[in-house]
């Protein structure tokens, strides 16, 4: 800072009557704002708001680097909290409080730069990097709001809430349903099952698939469909492992308590089935729709996949085998698909 600033020039008592002075503290002031939010009403505003904002600040730097510091030294309890529905429930809320302070402070800031005493050629660009500020701050904010809902959203609708359990044999085993509903389909049946076994001390996962149209399926003698069915589920093409679900949500009787503990009566039949295929108890278990699909990879950011070749989004094929009303194209290379484009 050059002598003649420091004699002509104090942040809080202006030479209002120079415009140089004033075009100098409108830059130190939005500097300030954007680097220190609060700092700028410290020196120059309201000194309650001030302190307030600079003890926000600070609270949100050291949460910033507590996050950081659980990332480096225990991965595995930063991916318990942020994948809590009621942490990120509590991260939206912060956010929004930070939000609403940045534009609050933003705008107070923009107001003690007294533009009309700034140069004229430099008053809009003192504008814009206030608004560059506010976008860089608030807007990011509200950007990471609407994140932490979707992946509530997504979180909530994917995997079942229950008590934790200790595993078994030192490995945790959760069954991955791969459901086909959708908005233009009736009812569910799982696309896809498959049996993730985890370590509970490496995390060394081994999945095993199983068949959708498996036959023949047999039940364990203490299970519900064990009645109905002793034989196994065997009564050929209208017997296969994917139809459980249904045949369980048509006979809720059987699983009375299902939904009381958080699950469905199509997801203890399913469950039963699988254990009945690999004898092993399933202690956990994850459903995803087509809707549910489409939110998870929205709560991802999207995927990058490589794209073989030219695929049409929606339509269908005409009597010449050739597309035909197609929505939109996904053209081959390497994509960054949203949860509509992947599905």
């Amino acid at each position: 800072m050059s002598g003649q600033f420091a004699d002509t020039f104090t942040v809080r008592n202006p030479d209002t009557s120079s415009r140089a002075a004033m075009t100098r503290r409108a830059w130190w002031l939005i500097a300030l704002n954007l680097l220190i939010p609060g700092s700028a009403q410290v020196l120059a505003g309201n000194r309650r708001l001030g302190r307030f904002g600079l003890a926000a600040t600070m609270v949100l730097w050291v949460l910033i680097a507590a996050v950081i510091a659980v990332n480096l030294v225990a991965k595995g309890l930063f991916y318990s909290a942020v994948t809590n529905s009621w942490v990120l429930l509590s991260g939206q809320v912060g956010l929004v409080f930070y939000a609403a302070l940045w534009i609050v402070l933003t705008m107070d800031t923009l107001r003690l730069t007294r533009l009309i005493r700034v140069r004229p050629g430099a008053r809009p660009i003192v504008a814009t990097l206030a608004l560059i500020g506010l976008v860089a701050t608030a807007g990011t904010a509200g950007y990471s709001v609407y994140l932490a809902g979707v992946t509530r959203g997504a979180l909530d609708q994917v995997f079942a809430q229950g008590p934790p359990v200790d595993p078994i044999n030192g490995r945790y085993t959760v069954m991955l349903l791969g459901g086909d509903a959708g908005a233009d389909r009736t009812g569910l049946r799982p696309d896809s099952i498959s049996v993730a076994s985890i370590d509970a001390n490496t995390g060394e996962t081994t999945i095993f698939g199983i068949p959708r149209n498996l036959e023949q399926v047999p039940f364990a003698q203490g299970s519900p469909l064990y009645g109905p069915f002793p034989n196994g589920y065997n009564c050929g093409d209208n017997c296969l492992i994917s139809y459980l679900y249904t045949y369980g949500q048509e006979h809720p009787e059987l699983y009375p308590d299902a939904e009381k503990n958080g699950s469905q009566p199509g997801i203890e039949a399913t469950r039963d089935a699988v254990e009945g295929v690999l004898g092993i108890p399933i202690q956990y278990y994850a459903l995803i729709d087509m809707k549910g699909f489409s939110d998870l990879i929205d709560a991802l950011g999207g995927i990058t996949i490589e794209v073989k070749e030219r695929l049409p989004i929606e339509g269908g094929i005409d009597s010449n085998g050739q597309p035909t009303q197609v929505k939109s194209w996904i053209e081959p290379g390497v994509q960054k698909m949203n949860g509509y484009t992947a599905l």
